[in-house]
């Protein structure tokens, strides 16, 4: 049998110059960019890593499915390699350690020996880079022409990202041009394109690409996509915290949970593929549902307690509908799990009509404070917020229309507002600082004053250091 490799780039998280470094990291008869061949059945690896070092293992098989591993948080994780087809079956494993907010990873393929009775000869076109500077998008991609005795019966091309960092995407067929959108300073990843015959991945062509992070240390510490990768989950009303799995639906992806914050609400909330994200909807007089995440220091690498850091936690919102006189979608991060207590974020509301405001909130215990500040005529339906935390304090919001996150401190103008504690439309009340701990949450509320439904969808968020 021939067999043709799927190699890939592995890439770790750089701490700025004089911090700590990454964790360390072996894994027991494999190594870094290694290729093994392997026979059909249960796998399992020993793991050595630095004391304290949060552990994940993904195996991801060649047509970019999930496959499921047992105790993949731990050291001694398992699962079961696909059986090949005639040419094998082709799986990436990695191995991902996590301290302090600094990651190091171990990757290799395994070739999962086939039946025999076929195999192809193709070799993939030279694996390609495209590093930019921060604030320069990466450019559009073609793949060269794949080679090999075999190559003229190639029947299709599939593309995929590996190991993804940040909100960059790709669209395009063949051999392109594929071309990204969506991307920000600190993106980076790698374009795959598997060539296959006969529906048999025979060869994979690979495009790494990079935006250095903004002028100033911007770094992105944490991701959390929610269009992709995502067993179908609905959260039950009032039912605390509740585990959401990757698409092979036993690895962790998130805990989330779902809140009446007032009265008994028609509606719900629930991450599906059909919805493309976490999609909270409420109906009802004078009604709220709060969706939220719960998230911690040691899976996020924030470190609260370090005044001297500064942070952005950004969110896509997309399908925003508020149909009825004053319904409003609120976004905003907080230290519980609902937004009535201590949150800090941004609200889009309808007043009356075609008339529609945003207003910076601020939540302190049952109260809120925050005035209008954007007058629109028409519903704007896509939201990026840009949420900076300084010193561990909530202290800015920022947010535009659009489907792309903003990056560093963004100017206000005509498409970007912004509301700040002590400002005319967050005050500062004689309440004591309000400071993050650990947990914290990003809070997504829907609030519906009739019959009509008020809804929107969380895509995507992440956390930068600045």
């Amino acid at each position: 049998m021939n067999e043709t490799w799927t190699t890939f780039s592995r890439w770790t998280t750089d701490p700025a110059a004089g911090a700590a470094s990454q964790p360390t990291l072996s894994v027991s008869g494999r190594a870094d960019g290694g290729g093994y061949t392997v026979t059909a059945g249960a796998r399992a690896l020993t793991i050595t890593a630095q004391a304290g070092a949060t552990l994940l293992t993904t195996v991801t098989d060649q047509d970019g499915s999930s496959v499921s591993v047992t105790d993949s948080t731990t050291s001694t994780p398992s699962w079961t390699a696909p059986a090949g087809g005639t040419t094998g079956s082709d799986v990436c494993v990695m191995v991902t350690a996590t301290l302090a907010g600094l990651t190091e990873q171990v990757g290799w393929s395994e070739l999962v020996d086939g039946s025999g009775g076929g195999s192809y000869t193709v070799t993939p076109p030279a694996d390609t880079t495209d590093p930019q500077p921060a604030g320069s998008p990466v450019g559009a991609k073609t793949f060269g022409a794949f080679g090999g005795a075999d190559a003229g019966s190639i029947d299709g091309y599939t593309a995929r990202t590996v190991n993804a960092v940040g909100a960059t995407s790709w669209s395009g067929s063949g051999l392109g041009a594929y071309t990204p959108s969506g991307g920000a300073d600190g993106d980076a990843g790698v374009l795959a394109l598997d060539a296959t015959i006969g529906g048999v991945v025979v060869a994979t062509a690979l495009h790494d690409y990079s935006r250095a992070a903004a002028a100033g240390g911007e770094t992105v510490i944490y991701s959390l996509d929610l269009t992709t990768g995502v067993t179908d989950h609905t959260f039950t009303k009032g039912g605390g915290d509740e585990q959401v799995y990757e698409a092979d639906g036993t690895t962790p992806k998130f805990i989330g949970g779902l809140v009446e914050r007032l009265g008994t609400a028609t509606g719900g909330a629930r991450v599906t593929a059909a919805a493309g994200g976490l999609n909270v909807d409420c109906s009802g007089a004078t009604r709220a549902l709060d969706a939220y995440i719960k998230l911690t220091e040691s899976e996020t690498g924030v470190d609260w307690s370090d005044r001297s850091k500064t942070y952005a936690v950004d969110y896509l919102v997309i399908d925003v509908d508020v149909s009825t006189n004053n319904d409003a979608i609120t976004v905003q991060a907080s230290t519980v799990t609902s937004i009535a207590g201590t949150g800090f974020g941004v609200q889009f509301r309808r007043v009356g009509g075609s008339n529609y405001w945003d207003r910076g909130r601020r939540y302190v215990g049952s109260g809120q404070v925050g005035a209008n500040q954007n007058n629109q005529t028409t519903l704007v339906t896509t939201r990026s917020v840009r949420i900076i935390i300084e010193g561990g304090t909530k202290s800015t919001v920022y947010w535009t229309e659009g489907t792309a996150f903003l990056s560093g401190v963004p100017t206000p103008s005509a498409t970007v507002w912004k509301s700040a504690t002590g400002c005319e439309a967050i005050g500062m009340e004689a309440s004591p600082e309000e400071t993050f701990g650990d947990p914290f949450y990003v809070n997504f509320e829907a609030l519906s004053f009739g019959a009509g439904v008020t809804q929107g969808t969380l895509t995507k968020m992440q956390i930068s250091e600045i």
